[in-house]
């Protein structure tokens, strides 16, 4: 389906029905003309054939009509001949060239109606037809009493330049209207289309990180007005429904964070007093689940702070190239144990005034997403740049499983194999953008032939803090 914007279905509407209304009234105005030239010329061949037809003989002199003398040879205009009914011998031709016949094609129907007809040598004629029970004074070479067929025409020429003179006036009042009516629609579209404009350049401003924000309530017609109305009330429903989900997810990690935080407590002890083989063996896998679940509630309370905007931001000078050997340092062994090669460019030293746990956290993540979700021997790529503007890292692995580009970033997505299988809850990726974004930076993940990119970018020059997003 084939969409357009609003603004060419309303300059296609307007110009199409203006158009069309001025197009049908220019042929209805040129076939009226039409009609009044023709009557006009039909008037005139019928007071013709009444003149030839009241001169009877028996008429007394004094109420006998004038009679129509032959037309003269500067009246070209009129067409004249006449035929012996019995015969067919043409008695007269006036006005006429030699190829030329008002016989030739008989008008069809009622002869003593006009009609028009094209002559041979390509003139356009109006003609009528009559019959005459003797011939008409001015023909002397014939009897009185023989009957005769008479065919009146008048050349058409001026009439038909006159058609063709108003076609074109009526084309070209066409052709301007329809200008015109662009021109006008146009200047109407510009202020019709002005507070819709708005309206997009507001909604356009409105971000995820900002629940208060509201279109605002701007002139315009009233049926804009009412669906920026619509459009905060929807708002509000949504900034209502987000921050219940926050509260919910806070209140579900606090709640989590007590019990999760004794039973650690009590494994701890237990493994203290010395417990049998077999049950250390338990305890210590316990005790590794419990580790996981407290990451996994700190890191659902950091999502909820993040998103609320609660979580403070303390910046300092920072060497990021050591922070980031840092961040290596428990992925090392992990890698080793899965074949898995390091291919490292950092620099010596990088500092950046920055959040330097925040920005841990995010090293953490990255690195630790880059091992545990590539094959068995394959590389990962690191490296660690600076444009002058602040610091840009860029992790890179392999993907041979499809992912979903679209859910990238988004909390508790798992799309690949490896993240399916394993105990992670998807938030990594997702606290990282929210860190980044906290930093002033951003975060941008993509795969493309199988490769698994993320690229952070975090501004901040030595003795300046990022402003947050």
């Amino acid at each position: 389906m084939i969409r357009s914007s609003l603004s060419r279905r309303i300059t296609g509407a307007v110009l199409g029905i203006t158009s069309l209304m001025v197009l049908l009234a220019a042929i209805a105005t040129w076939l009226d003309t039409r009609q009044i030239l023709l009557s006009g010329i039909d008037r005139e061949l019928t007071g013709m054939a009444k003149h030839l037809r009241q001169r009877d003989r028996e008429m007394p002199p004094e109420n006998r009509p004038p009679r129509l003398g032959p037309p003269q040879n500067n009246e070209n205009r009129r067409l004249i001949q006449i035929q012996d009914a019995a015969t067919g011998q043409d008695l007269l031709r006036l006005g006429l060239k030699p190829e030329d016949s008002l016989f030739a094609d008989p008008p069809t129907g009622d002869p003593e109606r006009p009609t028009s007809l094209n002559l041979a040598s390509g003139r356009w004629i109006r003609v009528m037809g009559l019959e005459l029970q003797r011939p008409p004074p001015f023909i002397t070479t014939r009897k009185s009493d023989q009957p005769v067929r008479v065919r009146l025409g008048f050349d058409l020429s001026s009439v038909h330049t006159e058609l063709r003179r108003s076609a074109g006036v009526l084309l070209v009042v066409w052709l301007l209207a329809s200008l015109f009516a662009w021109i006008a629609v146009r200047i109407v579209l510009a202020s019709i289309l002005r507070p819709i404009r708005a309206l997009e350049d507001a909604i356009g401003q409105l971000g995820p990180s900002d629940l208060d924000a509201r279109v605002p309530d701007a002139a315009g017609p009233e049926e804009l007005r009412r669906i920026v109305v619509r459009l905060n009330d929807l708002m509000d429903r949504l900034a209502q429904a987000f921050r219940r989900e926050q509260a919910t997810i806070a209140n579900i990690a606090h709640e989590l964070r007590t019990p999760v935080t004794v039973l650690r407590t009590t494994l701890e002890f237990r493994q203290l007093a010395g417990p049998a083989p077999e049950e250390a063996a338990v305890l210590a896998t316990c005790l590794e689940t419990v580790h996981r679940m407290q990451t996994q509630v700190a890191n659902l309370l950091l999502l909820a702070r993040l998103e609320a905007g609660k979580e403070p931001l303390e910046t300092d000078l920072t060497d990021v190239a050591l922070l980031l050997q840092d961040a290596l340092q428990p992925w090392l062994a992990k890698a080793k144990g899965r074949h898995q090669i390091w291919q490292l460019a950092i620099p010596e030293s990088l500092e950046v005034q920055t959040a330097d746990g925040h920005l841990l956290q995010i090293l953490n993540n990255l690195l630790g997403n880059a091992v545990l979700h590539s094959p068995t021997g394959s590389t990962i790529d690191v490296a660690l740049t600076t444009d002058g503007d602040g610091l840009r890292l860029v992790v890179a692995n392999p993907c041979p499983d499809p992912v979903d580009p679209q859910q990238l970033g988004q909390a508790f997505y798992r799309g690949d194999h490896a993240r399916q299988a394993s105990d992670h809850n998807g938030l990594g990726l997702a606290l990282c953008g929210r860190l980044a974004r906290l930093l002033g930076g951003t975060l941008t993940l993509g795969v493309a032939d199988g490769v698994f990119t993320a690229r952070l970018s975090v501004p901040g020059h030595p003795g300046t803090a990022p402003v947050p997003a």
